[in-house]
């Protein structure tokens, strides 16, 4: 069963699994993976309770629309597109980064919640398994009894496209996809394992599509809105290799080529994935700078919380919250009372607002803090992310007129403290970057002439990059628009050469005498 709650009206029904609500008149689609049975209802319109049986969905749902309509990035109506979009500029190129949607807390300390009912667009992976385990998984509900199968190491190591999943370039390291591992163990009876996507992160990562088709199809115009070969060929997308991650990906995809916009019905975009060792999308450890500066870091910053951890552990302990004076478990509690404010679940009832953002303050400092106040350790940290962003920007490896990049908020952080622009927050749920590329309309000359700028939205919101605040480096003086070169530069400082490398390593081993 699923029970739609609090102000929302039934618009209209499908037989293919399709239910149209309207939250607050703001239209929203939830595919529940079965056809539904026509004679459960009537149902009782606004904000009544109303029960609708689906075949192969025998659990039950609460949906809270609140939390769909608090969405970072917002739904543009025309006075915002007018004022946003300059009609002498002509939109060329888009680069999407996000952070998947709302999730379960990661802590497995904790008891599960039962909050993963949807049938997660990942079911297609117990499809394509038939091919090479031999055996039947139904594609109606990945969370059915008896779907989930063993799989070895060598087959997966050995598929090329698995279900729209492809392993990027000759990657012999692939040997596990971790996405799969977790489904592996997907919970039959609607609860959510650690860090995976809830329900309402699906249908906040398909609202999330769905405002995205909203500005680039409707309203500008940028991309077209059916999707055929010709609009597949436009668009790659790249996710990191988490169950979480894929699927917030292909939500945000059903927003924004929903079926009924499709050639064919399950037509699908490839997700491409690296393996752990190679992949860019989260902070890497790879580089000894980086580990170095980070452990320095950590010395420093930890002896200035002290006094905080020390006051906010016995706060929690005053209301019966128990929790260790360290950093880990301060993280994990941060980041469980985050989840509950995504999902809609009631905090502790002695939990202020204060509390909550002292605590974020905390751990915002601990982790995130480092990569705004430390360029050295930003640019060794991150390097991998600025080249692909790079050749992203000069379509060196392929040509494509969006890309999507699916990740954390270990993904959008340091990436906005790249560009000097991040906010001391942990950015929410379904957070985006938009990095936008126009071309002036009059003139005719080269992509990658002068007359080339980019653009950089954060939920929505402009983000003028210190980098590009002289006038020389932007478009007649507004800082929001940043030359393509300038830009370029920005990135390019975050790549480091052999050089650097080896400069940069004096650096930090008289750094790392120091703080010992």
């Amino acid at each position: 069963m699923v029970f739609i709650e609090e102000n929302v009206e039934i618009k209209n029904i499908h037989y293919d699994g399709m239910i149209v609500l309207d939250f607050k008149k703001q239209a929203m689609s939830i595919n529940l993976g079965g056809e539904l049975e026509p004679y459960h209802y009537p149902f009782r319109g606004v904000a009544q309770r109303s029960v609708l049986i689906a075949q192969n969905v025998k659990k039950y749902l609460v949906i809270k629309p609140y939390n769909l309509l608090n969405m970072p990035f917002p739904f543009f109506d025309n006075e915002s597109v007018s004022r946003l979009y300059p009609a002498n500029l002509q939109l060329k190129k888009l680069i999407l980064f996000h952070r998947h949607g709302e999730r379960t807390p990661v802590d497995a300390e904790r008891k599960p919640w039962k909050m993963c009912f949807l049938s997660p667009q990942l079911h297609n992976f117990y499809v394509a398994a038939e091919k090479f385990t031999g055996k039947d998984h139904s594609p109606e509900s990945p969370a059915s009894e008896g779907s989930s199968t063993k799989y070895s190491n060598s087959n997966i190591s050995n598929l090329l496209n698995f279900s729209g999943v492809i392993f990027e370039g000759n990657d012999s390291k692939v040997k596990n996809l971790k996405a799969l591992n977790f489904f592996d163990n997907f919970a039959d009876n609607g609860s959510c394992l650690t860090g995976q996507l809830t329900d309402i992160g699906k249908l906040s990562m398909q609202k999330l599509g769905g405002n995205l088709r909203n500005l680039y199809v409707d309203q500008l115009h940028f991309i077209r809105g059916e999707l055929d070969d010709k609009t597949k060929n436009n668009v790659y997308v790249r996710s990191t290799d988490y169950a979480r991650t894929i699927e917030s990906v292909q939500y945000l995809l059903n927003g924004f080529f929903p079926n009924q916009y499709r050639v064919e019905k399950n037509w699908s975009l490839p997700i491409h994935i690296k393996s752990e060792e190679t992949e860019t999308l989260y902070p890497s450890d790879a580089s000894k700078i980086a580990v170095d500066l980070s452990k320095a870091f950590k010395v420093r910053v930890r002896k200035e919380l002290q006094p905080a951890i020390d006051d906010i552990v016995l706060r929690m302990k005053k209301i019966g919250i128990n929790v260790a004076p360290r950093m880990n478990k301060l993280h994990h509690l941060n980041d469980y009372f985050l989840c509950m404010k995504g999902n809609g679940v009631q905090l502790p009832p002695d939990v202020t607002d204060s509390d909550l953002e002292d605590l974020e303050r905390i751990c915002v400092k601990d982790w995130w803090e480092k990569y705004q106040v430390d360029p050295l350790l930003c640019k060794y940290s991150i390097s991998g992310l600025m080249k692909d962003l790079k050749s992203d920007l000069l379509e060196t490896d392929r040509k494509s007129k969006v890309s999507i990049y699916s990740g954390h908020d270990s993904t959008l952080g340091p990436l906005l403290s790249a560009f000097q622009a991040f906010d001391s927050k942990i950015p929410p749920f379904s957070s985006i970057i938009n990095i936008e590329v126009f071309e002036e309309k009059k003139t005719m000359f080269n992509f990658f002439k002068n007359n080339a700028y980019v653009r950089l939205l954060y939920n929505g919101k402009v983000v003028k990059i210190p980098h590009c605040q002289d006038n020389s480096r932007n478009l007649n003086g507004d800082g929001s628009f940043c030359k393509i070169n300038s830009f370029l530069e920005a990135v390019e400082k975050m790549i480091p050469s052999k050089q650097d490398e080896e400069n940069d390593a004096k650096v930090v081993d008289v750094e790392q005498v120091n703080v010992r």
